[in-house]
Order: C-alpha cells, then structure tokens, then sequence
C-alpha cells in the first residue's frame, strides 16, 4: 500500500486505542453499557451525515445480495459488537480491552475461512492455539477455575464477552469487501451504521419500557465534562471519521495487509489506560498478552515467508 495510506491507518488505530479507555470514562459516569454503544454510534452517524450532506450520503443497494451483506455489517458491527463489547467492558477494563483487540486478525482469517472459503495453514492453527493461550492468562482463566461467581467471574465474563464482539468488528472487512466492487466506502460505512443505530435505538428504547425511560436515560442529565468528551471522542471521532478511511484502504491493500495495523491499538491502549484510568496489568496477563501479539505476528509474517518459499 502508499505510505500515505499506511500512515492515515496508523493514524486511525491511534484513536481507536485510545476508544475503550473514552468509552469507559462514560461508562464510568454512570450510563449502561446500551446505552454508552447508542451514545458512540448515534453520535457518529449524525456527524457523518452533516459532514456528507444528508441523504446523499446512504448506498443505495442495486440488488437483494447487496441488501444482505449491508445488513450483515449493520448489524454484527454496530449493534452486536458494540452490545458485547461495552458490557464486557463495564465488567473488566480498557487496558484489557486494548489487548483483546489485537486477536481481531486472527478473527477475521478465520471467519475469511468459514465464509468464503479461504484456506487455513498449520501456521495459523498454531497462532490460534498460541492467542487463546494468551487470552486465557490475560482474562484469568487459569486462576478462577472456570467459576463466574462474584467480582473476578463478572471480570472474567467481562473479558469473554469483548473476545465475542471481535466475531462482529471483523464481519467490517469480510462484508464491505463484498460492497466495495458496487458502492463507494463512505456510502456503506453510512448505511450499514444507520442499520446498527436503528437496532440500537430499538434495544434501548425496549429497556426504556422495562426499566423506565427515566433511568435509562437520567445519566445524560449527570453527564461531566469527561464523559462527554468520551463521547465526542468515541463517535465523531473514533467512529464517524476513522471506519470510512478503514474501508476506502481495503480498495487499494489486501485485508491482511490493512490488518496488520491493528497492531497500533494493544500497545497504545495500554498507555491510554494507563494514564487516564490508572489500570495495571498483573505479570501473568502481560505474558498473555504477550502470547497474543506473537500469535498475531506469526499468522501474519510466517504464511508470506512460506509462500516465497515455493
């Protein structure tokens, strides 16, 4: 890819490391986890469609499988990864968060694997083995034995639950493929969100119902400075400017290419919640996270070195 495009991805991963440890500071204010995703996303879809200039912002899909892959995005990306990721990360921390993160590419070959087919190599079998390692000693697996009772098992399912939204944040890559042959980047970013947002409006307005308008909505009201500037930061920002450039890149680079990048978040992650959070990570969840950014490196470099090879 042009080194332009490589340091604009960088740039993005920059401010996505920095989305859990925002994210948890308006958390932290007291909004639900439902309620801090709508927050992200409605947020960033309104500043898309100032920005863009209204309606003539959205795709307008030219067939049914076009509908499909536009609702896959929508739906896996801005409602069910956001949905898992913010309520494991009410349970557990940005730092971790950050972490977590970094097995996204491994997500995204394996469901390149089981949606279109894609071969997987010894190689990436080993990473695998080798991420799951790590996420066991970063998530605490090996001390709790498997018990989810009190702090340590809402931190611990905290933590799963963030491994589970990356099946959603990579579905991005796999499905806009798909698009970008039709439709223009910007266009399926701004679609696809408008169909997470709808299902996120839908999901909290129906715990509005259960639990009361009031309290779902009543911490806006509490909000402080940080939080708001989480907000800011996690939707115009983090979302609405970053994940059209993510999809404009993958015209020019392959997705493993484009993946490679991702690595920019677990490292300045945990500087970010570090500094604003005050999070340590024990001896044993830095060597899993350890693990997981070898496994990474391994699935990446090794299948290209093998390939010259022949």
């Amino acid at each position: 890819m042009k080194l332009k495009t490589l340091l604009i991805l960088i740039l993005c991963n920059l401010i996505w490391s920095a989305n859990p440890a925002m994210a948890k500071l308006i958390l932290n204010d007291g909004a639900s986890p439902m309620l801090t995703a709508w927050l992200r996303y409605s947020s960033a879809l309104l500043a898309f469609v100032m920005i863009s200039g209204g309606r003539s912002a959205f795709m307008r899909p030219k067939r049914g499988s076009d509908w499909l892959w536009v609702f896959v995005i929508g739906f896996m990306v801005f409602f069910f990864a956001p949905a898992l990721q913010m309520t494991g990360l009410h349970a557990s921390h940005a730092t971790e968060n950050a972490l977590i993160v970094a097995m996204e590419p491994l997500i995204t070959v394996f469901l390149a694997w089981l949606i279109v087919g894609e071969a997987l190599s010894w190689v990436h079998l080993l990473a695998f083995a080798a991420a799951l390692l790590g996420f066991s000693l970063l998530a605490g697996l090996n001390a709790m034995d498997f018990s989810l009772g009190g702090k340590e098992g809402a931190h611990l399912l905290g933590n799963l639950l963030m491994l589970g939204s990356l099946l959603g944040e990579a579905c991005y890559s796999i499905a806009g493929r798909k698009l970008l042959l039709r439709y223009s980047p910007s266009g399926i970013f701004a679609t696809a969100l408008g169909i997470g947002v709808f299902f996120l409006t839908l999901t909290t307005i129906i715990s509005g119902v259960r639990h009361g308008v009031g309290p779902v909505f009543a911490p806006l009201l509490s909000f402080g400075p940080k939080a708001w500037i989480g907000v800011l930061f996690v939707g115009p920002l983090g979302t609405a400017l970053t994940y059209p450039y993510w999809m404009s890149a993958l015209q020019e680079a392959s997705i493993a290419s484009v993946a490679l990048t991702l690595f920019v978040q677990p490292v300045f992650g945990s500087v970010w919640g570090t500094l604003f959070l005050d999070e340590r990570l024990s001896a044993a969840q830095w060597t899993g996270a350890a693990f997981i950014l070898t496994a990474v490196v391994l699935s990446m470099v090794a299948p290209a070195r093998l390939l010259n090879k022949k």
